[in-house]
């Protein structure tokens, strides 16, 4: 995105930001790497142990292809604490090399259609001959496609058949507490240990396909390939379904190894991901999940590599990198609308309600113009002063009634413009404040997702 439209100054001018967001790094985001470590290897052991259980199915043991590691801390933007972890449960049917990938007309997901010269009975050797054939029979549909909703059913019922709701494993000489859930497509494992955070693993199983096997619909994944004949060919379907529609066939793209690739070596580029996370985070934003904001820096680290420009654009100093970034989701959340970077016709923000965005927008566009403003004055204390208060501590907002601040913006059927309640910018929401507490019981629901500006 060109800076010039998003009003943006000589990067040398942001440079006085980068000590305190250094600072911030240190202090909130950083995580202990012993600590890291540690949970890392006993959430190893545990998934481990859930993979062995589930090889006891025979149609599981043979199209298992292993495990990949994805989400925040695969991909090194993780910024709270070891405590989540996601897993793909990476599987490779049979007709992996005798199937067509389509677009399904849903942009970002695809239909996987079997080929009508497959035969319908698939055999690995006499000894898996009756459950595969009956477990791939049920998860294709009589039109010759694979049926999402069926996968899942043949995975959460494989598990619950096979692996105990709660167990007592002993870990690196430690009792720990297993628990499992159904959480959408995943299955989330969590593991406890006596006066410890619980840890949580999302098991996704996921289908692979590989450059050979079957080509990917996404033109920008065949254009990246192209220009990238080294890097990884394997990309994955995940059943993940669009909420209110109605359709089991369909299956999410994922291209979480090209991703990683694109986000390697660019020096500042985790760093200031992880510093909008916490900004994210610290005022309660939901509905921007973590996978939206990568989406942003995958789409510019992608951008200034077609230029030849991408290293030095991230070896620019962290203070202009975060208002860079944070100018650039502030557009996005201003017109609600983010594309997804494999299939650009795909709306990331379709399900962000347009006065949240609005919202959210508004939000920053203050955070942006106040740091300015105090640039401008050249105080250094009180600029650094702000900066922290906006990436440390949680922020709950006052409501007010001041004209100045409106929450948050919206059009309705017919036009007119509606404002909701507004916070006082200095006063910050106390629970033991009895105008807080008056305040409180007069915000209407749809304004409870207000910001607060310090």
């Amino acid at each position: 995105m060109d800076p010039g439209r998003l009003h943006l100054r000589a990067p040398s001018e942001y440079s006085c930001l980068t000590s305190v967001l250094q600072q911030v790094n240190r202090e909130v985001i950083a995580i202990d790497a012993a600590t890291k470590k540690v949970a890392v290897e006993q959430a190893m052991i545990v998934v481990g142990y859930i993979v062995e259980l589930l090889k006891k199915d025979e149609t599981f043991c043979k199209v298992f292809n292993g495990i990949r590691h994805v989400g925040s801390y695969y991909d090194g933007l993780r910024v709270t604490a070891p405590t989540e972890f996601d897993i793909n449960i990476v599987l490779k049917f049979p007709f992996h090399k005798k199937c067509k990938v389509e677009r399904s007309g849903l942009p970002g997901f695809v239909q996987v259609f079997i080929e009508k010269n497959v035969p319908r009975s698939w055999s690995f050797g006499e000894i898996f001959r009756y459950s595969m054939d009956w477990t791939l029979k049920n998860i294709v549909d009589s039109d010759g496609y694979i049926r999402r909703d069926k996968v899942l059913q043949w995975w959460q019922s494989m598990f619950s058949r096979l692996v105990k709701r709660d167990v007592d494993l002993v870990i690196q000489g430690q009792t720990c507490k297993v628990t499992w859930r159904t959480s959408g497509p995943a299955i989330t494992v969590s593991m406890k240990f006596a006066n410890s955070e619980a840890i949580d693993i999302d098991l996704v199983p996921v289908l692979m396909f590989q450059d050979g096997d079957a080509s990917s619909p996404s033109p920008v994944y065949q254009s990246w390939i192209r220009g990238n004949s080294n890097n990884p060919k394997q990309w994955y379907i995940v059943p993940k379904p669009l909420r209110d529609y109605d359709n089991d066939r369909i299956w999410r793209l994922s291209f979480t190894d090209q991703e990683k690739v694109i986000m390697n070596r660019l020096e500042h580029l985790k760093p200031t991901n992880k510093l909008m996370k916490r900004l994210r985070d610290n005022f309660a934003w939901k509905k921007l999940s973590s996978y939206f904001i990568k989406n942003v820096f995958i789409r510019q680290a992608h951008k200034q590599r077609a230029s030849g420009d991408e290293q030095a654009f991230f070896r620019s100093n962290l203070g202009y990198l975060f208002i860079y970034f944070l100018s650039v989701i502030k557009v996005h959340l201003q017109g609600n609308q983010l594309p997804f970077f494999w299939d650009p016709d795909m709306n990331l923000f379709k399900q962000i309600p347009n006065e949240t965005a609005f919202n959210h927008y508004r939000c920053l566009e203050r955070i942006s113009s106040k740091i300015h403003r105090l640039i401008d004055e050249g105080n250094r204390s009180y600029l650094e002063q702000y900066v922290r208060s906006l990436l440390i501590g949680g922020h709950t907002v006052c409501m007010e009634n001041s004209p100045s601040y409106p929450v948050f913006q919206y059009s309705n059927a017919i036009g007119h413009s509606n404002h909701v309640n507004s916070y006082d910018e200095q006063h910050i929401f106390k629970t033991d404040c009895n105008r807080c507490q008056k305040i409180a019981k007069k915000i209407p629901l749809q304004a409870q997702s207000s910001c607060v500006i310090l």
